[in-house]
């Protein structure tokens, strides 16, 4: 289980709901477990490199799911 939860965080998904029906999908192999909160990091992606100043433009967004 802690594997399974280690590779989900990992994943980068396009809205907050893929990222909660992944990890529900998930939870539904489990037989003793079973998930209470999953809160979820959102992940600004800017145009342009290096770092981001406060005019520059967001490319977008990627969401990942926290397990801990």
């Amino acid at each position: 289980m802690e594997k399974q939860l280690f590779h989900l965080q990992a994943k980068r998904f396009e809205t907050p709901e893929a990222a909660h029906a992944a990890l529900a999908a998930l939870a539904k192999s489990w037989r003793y477990h079973q998930v209470d909160t999953a809160p979820v990091i959102e992940h600004k992606h800017y145009a342009g490199k290096g770092r981001p100043t406060s005019t520059s433009p967001i490319q977008s967004i990627e969401c990942r799911i926290k397990s801990g």
